[in-house]
């Protein structure tokens, strides 16, 4: 009996060791699954997701169609959340001829948005991340000459990113939180240009902003098409960039 009572205490251990070892698992995970994620695609148009079409106005997009579009409202209870999207064109459409715009608004709101994510050069996906959350939201897509779309929306908030790091995109976007611990912050970049008919073109802006608190801007960064920079902006906080660029970007940020 003592031997069977000596055993099933060391399972019991065991087990107790085992469930710690989850708990602290879960505990580590750099997304915080905080909502349930929602897609939008469209497939759904006429469903979850309104349509009106218009011809664009100039003669350089005359008798083509725009697609203006708007999701059903989704609920984010996190501070931050983000969306992934991509698109496929129609067959025999130059890239550069495709329009893929997102904009996130308040349910209610239909001026003011909180962000927004906008398809550039060459791209057919990217990511997409908010800060402003708590409540309910709706999407409002531009789209022109494509085939299909989807966007994949993620209330779920994200632990900062810590440098030395590199963040990489091929959209106009804000990036992924990331925490400064020194006096000053670091950051180089480089965006592609776009070749055209008038010579290379593209270029764009960096802007960062403090996360947590709205509309706190703290530096801009003008970014030439080709030409690698880079700069340096107040540290000891966490930060997000605003990337408006005309081309693919990456960013290294350290301290």
């Amino acid at each position: 009996m003592k031997k069977i009572s000596l055993s099933c205490l060391l399972m019991a251990v065991a087990a107790m060791a085992l469930a710690l070892m989850a708990s602290c698992s879960k505990e580590e995970e750099t997304v915080k699954l905080r909502g349930q994620p929602v897609s939008f695609s469209n497939a759904d148009v006429g469903n979850t997701v309104k349509a009106m079409e218009k011809m664009a106005e100039g003669v350089k997009e005359k008798g083509v169609k725009l697609t203006y579009l708007q999701t059903a409202a989704f609920e984010v209870p996190s501070d931050q959340w983000f969306l992934d999207w991509q698109f496929e064109t129609k067959p025999k459409v130059p890239p550069f001829a495709v329009q893929f715009n997102i904009r996130a608004y308040p349910e209610g709101e239909d001026v003011v948005e909180v962000g927004s994510a906008r398809a550039v050069s060459h791209s057919s996906s990217g990511r997409n991340y908010f800060y402003q959350g708590k409540g309910k939201y709706y999407l409002k897509i531009r789209s022109r000459l494509l085939e299909g779309w989807k966007v994949d929306v993620k209330p779920w908030a994200l632990d900062p990113l810590a440098p030395p790091l590199t963040l990489e995109g091929n959209s106009t976007a804000d990036t992924q939180p990331f925490k400064i611990k020194a006096k000053e912050g670091k950051i180089k970049w480089i965006v592609k240009g776009i070749p055209s008919l008038v010579g290379t073109t593209g270029g764009g802006a960096l802007d960062i902003y403090r996360v947590g608190q709205t509309g706190d801007y703290v530096k801009r960064f003008v970014a030439s098409p080709d030409r690698p920079g880079e700069g340096a902006f107040p540290g000891k906080g966490e930060y997000f960039i605003r990337v408006e660029a005309g081309g693919v970007w990456k960013l290294d940020i350290s301290e």
